[in-house]
Formats: C-alpha cells, structure tokens, sequence
C-alpha cells in the first residue's frame, strides 16, 4: 500500500472515530449517500444522452426536410408545362413566341413544351408560316410523319391515316416515322404518306387556294365554274353547288365574307351558288 492510500485510510478513521469506536453507521449514510448521488448522476447523464438523440434527430429530420424541399423547387422551376392550342368550331390562328404564325383547322390541335415551342405534334390540319432560325429547325409531328424546316410556308392535312404536305414558300423535309424515308418538297410541291406505303410520295399540287383559308385570300385565274366551287367548299369547309356555266372568272376575294363572295361570282357569270347543309 502507498504512502497515499494509507493517509486517505488514516483520514476517514481519524474522521469517523469517535470515544475510541468507529462510527459505522455514519460511514454507511455517507456512502449510502455518495451511492444516490451516483445513481442521480448517472440517470441525469441517460436524460442528458436521451435529448441529445432526439435533437440530433430533429436536426437530421429537418435536414432532410429541408434537402426535398429544395429539389422539389429545382423540379418545378426545370419542369416543362405544356401548352395545348386548340380550334373549336372555327379556324384559329396562333402567333408563336418565336413569331412564327399558324392556322389551325375547327377541331384540330397543337401542342408543344413551354421550353421548345419549335418542336411541336399536331392533330388534324394546320398551315404553317415559320420565322427563320437556322439554329433551332421547326419540326412538326403527327404521329405518322414529322416534316422540319428553317424558315417556310406549308401546310399539314390529315384523311383518316392519311397525311399530306403543301409547301406554298420555300423548302421542307418531309418524313415517314416508321421508315425514316424523307422527300424534300419546294415551292408549290405536295407529297403524301399513305396507309400501307410508309414512305412520302409526289402526288399533283392541286389548287392554289387550298390554303385560302388560312392565308385569307381567295384567287381565281381563268377559273371554270367547278374550280370555283371546289375552292369554296375546301376555303369554307361547307358543301356548295352551281348550275353548269362556260363562263369563266378573274378576281380575288378576302374569305371574311362569303356572302359577298356569293354575290359577286353570280353578278360576274351570272351563276349563282348554293351552300348545301351538311
């Protein structure tokens, strides 16, 4: 035994000795009360661990609160909306935020990404006036096909699984999705993708005024009484009818009025033509 310990064994006698006897029950309440202390101390420190647990966690819980907060913020500040464009009974037309301008038929519909509004699906018939950007191609899909230019003026028509191009100003690449085929189109050429043939094929031009209805302008040169009424009918999306005439017609009409339109062929030829409900 060290010098130390015995002068620690000689304090507690000299401290707890008393009329030549050791006090034993005095020396059992100090350490009866040393040993609640512990206990105390030792509950105190579990308590103390508890609620530094649980605010550890606390703080962890938020941090990840907070984690899926922001990313949830970065999301929804990239998420593109889309934008739906549609025509009810009546042609509408639709200026794009790159400036291009497009027509679209009663019952069609266009869509496309808020971030991209040069890559666009189409449903049903619509014409196409595109402001040039030769860093960002205008394409438009259909499903069937997907036609893709710089800067031009055409339009798409569908018949059933049918889908035919008509380019009126510059040029056009004019594909198939099934097959990739593609055909470039130029100033008044028009191409079709059947059912059965997946690859775009020339067929006649046809009528200048097939996009009469959306340019707004109808022009008959030297024109039989037939062309003008099949001009009306596709123009106006109705049925008319005319008696037979060899008389012939030269003029130009703004489509906001048929009635006038009417009038003024009858005065002209002297054949007047009927709207036939369909």
């Amino acid at each position: 035994m060290n010098k130390n310990t015995e002068d620690k064994n000689l304090a507690f006698v000299t401290k707890f000795y008393r009329s030549r006897r050791l006090d034993c029950n005095e020396a059992m309440k100090r350490v009866m009360m040393n040993g609640e202390r512990l206990a105390l101390s030792e509950r105190d420190e579990t308590k103390w661990r508890k609620n530094v647990k649980r605010s550890t966690l606390i703080r962890i819980a938020a941090s990840i609160l907070l984690l899926i907060s922001i990313g949830t913020s970065i999301y929804l500040a990239n998420k593109d909306d889309t934008v739906v464009i549609s025509a009810a009974d009546t042609a509408r037309i639709v200026t794009m935020p790159d400036n291009s301008r497009i027509a679209l038929r009663p019952h069609s519909e266009l869509s496309y990404e808020s971030s991209d509004p040069r890559t666009l699906r189409l449903k049903g018939d619509a014409y196409f006036e595109v402001a040039r950007d030769e860093k960002h191609p205008f394409t438009v899909n259909n499903g069937v096909s997907t036609v893709r230019v710089l800067g031009t003026r055409f339009q798409i028509t569908q018949n059933g699984r049918a889908t035919t191009v008509y380019v009126s100003q510059g040029k056009v690449s004019f594909s198939a999705n099934a097959t990739r085929d593609s055909i470039i189109l130029s100033r008044n050429q028009k191409a079709e993708i059947r059912p059965g043939n997946a690859s775009p094929l020339l067929i006649p031009t046809g009528s200048p005024n097939q996009t009469a209805w959306a340019t707004g302008t109808l022009v008959f040169k030297n024109a039989g009484i037939d062309e003008v009424v099949a001009d009306l009918s596709l123009c106006f999306n109705k049925k008319f009818v005319a008696p037979k005439t060899s008389k012939r017609i030269t003029a130009e009409f703004k489509t906001d009025n048929l009635q006038e339109i009417l009038n003024i062929i009858k005065e002209t030829i002297g054949a007047e033509i009927h709207c036939v409900e369909q």
